[in-house]
């Protein structure tokens, strides 16, 4: 091919997700003479940083019901477009791409990203999208190898097209957002701990909310959160409930919630299930300290134990308590350059970035999958 391969990135949003940052991170850093993107939402939210070169086609998508319009408007625009290859980043987008792709003109190579266990994450409807769409795929990424490994199981007869790409980190753009003032000022003298992600029950901040009570009983900590969505209503009740009001700050979503990571003594994170999680990863590169539950899948793979973090059972408010006191304790312990260097590494954005490129290259190089017709087996097949 005498040009750059044309890709579509399709996603559900550009604002508030870990998702949504891959696409990001990926449109910012792909070698435009190997790959010309172009970005197409659901819905016009658009928060994340974006290059001026890439353009953006919306959907205008509102609500579940639009789907059969938003896979026709999809459809439509791949035959006007006609790109190379195709890259939808989570199961929704997944669904709707797949769909779209089934009657297009000239059908595109595509390539499915996974960011969570369908097994923990999907409602029953996308589960069954899913294993209606997948065939259709060229390739299924996941972005941690226990996610890679869950998919295997479920998709065996897909097996040979699931591989795993970990997220991508633009560290460059990470140390300079980390330095930038923020306007938050600490409200006591103590530890401050930082957690940053969606206001929604996989991410388990009422449990959060349980254990840094305990955690205050012992030491004046303060915690800010980070982010935003259905939660926020119970999440305050439930701080007043606890009488955190003043070591409680809910910040809502924050552009750049670096800045205030680089200003924390601790990460938390109590999710119930994750894919890998972003803004763990993003405190691990700014060489920030973590405690977080032992949840399928990331954290093992993401935080050195011992050495950049310590890790609790999933769904004990109790445990995790005793590890945020442990990690406080022995903060000194947790400050060890090589081991927060192998992260870094294992996530630096320009080789992750090229992983991508050299897949999406292979894609289009390669011959053209045939889909496997009997969904019914491969759901029969799953866990």
């Amino acid at each position: 091919m005498n040009r750059p391969i044309s890709l579509l990135i399709v996603s559900t949003t550009l604002d508030s997700g870990g998702a949504e940052r891959f696409a990001s991170t990926l449109l910012a850093n792909i070698d435009r003479k190997k790959v010309q993107p172009e970005l197409v939402v659901l819905r016009d939210k658009l928060g994340y940083p974006l290059p001026d070169d890439v353009g953006v086609h919306q959907l205008g998508h509102q609500r579940d019901w639009d789907t059969a319009r938003t896979v026709f408007r999809l459809r439509k625009l791949l035959n006007k477009r006609k790109p190379d290859v195709v890259l939808s980043n989570i199961t929704a987008t997944n669904i709707v791409t797949g769909m779209a792709i089934r009657q297009t003109l000239d059908r595109p190579r595509w390539i499915a990203r996974v960011g969570n266990s369908p097994r923990l994450h999907d409602s029953l409807l996308k589960s069954w999208g899913a294993t209606f769409v997948y065939p259709r795929a060229d390739k299924i990424v996941a972005n941690s190898v226990g996610l890679t490994d869950e998919l295997r199981d479920r998709y065996c007869r897909l097996s040979g097209r699931i591989t795993t790409i970990a997220n991508p980190t633009d560290l460059q753009e990470l140390a300079q957002q980390s330095t930038r003032p923020q306007p938050h000022p600490r409200r006591c003298n103590g530890p401050l701990l930082i957690a940053v992600g969606r206001l929604c029950q996989q991410k388990r901040y009422d449990l959060m909310l349980n254990a840094f009570a305990q955690v205050r009983q012992q030491v004046l900590a303060e915690l800010w959160i980070c982010g935003d969505g259905p939660l926020h209503g119970q999440l305050s009740q439930r701080i007043r409930k606890l009488n955190l009001t003043n070591s409680v700050r809910m910040l809502g979503f924050c552009r750049n919630p670096h800045s205030l990571m680089a200003q924390a003594d601790l990460f938390l994170m109590t999710s119930d299930h994750e894919g890998s999680p972003n803004a763990l990863i993003e405190a691990q590169v700014l060489g920030i300290p973590a405690v977080a539950t032992r949840c399928p899948y990331g954290p093992e793979e993401i935080i050195v134990e011992g050495k950049t973090g310590l890790l609790s059972p999933v769904g004990e408010a109790g445990t995790f308590a005793d590890a945020v006191l442990d990690a406080l304790q022995a903060k000194d312990l947790l400050t060890c350059t090589s081991a927060y260097e192998q992260v870094r590494q294992r996530f630096d954005a320009n080789q992750r970035v090229r992983q991508w490129e050299d897949l999406i290259c292979q894609t289009v190089t390669a011959t053209l999958s045939t889909p496997v017709e009997d969904p019914a087996v491969l759901q029969a097949q799953s866990p």
